[in-house]
């Protein structure tokens, strides 16, 4: 009896699990954004910025070696 109970628990979990992902899909394709697409070509620039700035990285990650050496 236990492991009929444990097994309906495990698949009632799973079908949840599978059920969900789908509507993340669907919500993942309902935000589209509208793009415009052109071939690229040779001319002119008609507007160009010139201007400074500092700039930020929106996440970092730091690297460290396992072992020390020379590679």
């Amino acid at each position: 009896m236990k492991q009929v109970r444990c097994a309906l628990a495990v698949g009632l979990i799973l079908s949840m699990v599978a059920c969900g992902g789908k509507q993340d899909e669907e919500k993942k394709e309902a935000i589209a954004i509208p793009v415009e697409v052109s071939a690229a070509r040779l001319g002119p620039i008609d507007a160009a910025y010139r201007g400074t700035a500092t700039l930020e990285a929106e996440d970092e990650a730091t690297v460290n070696a396992k072992t020390a050496g020379v590679i």
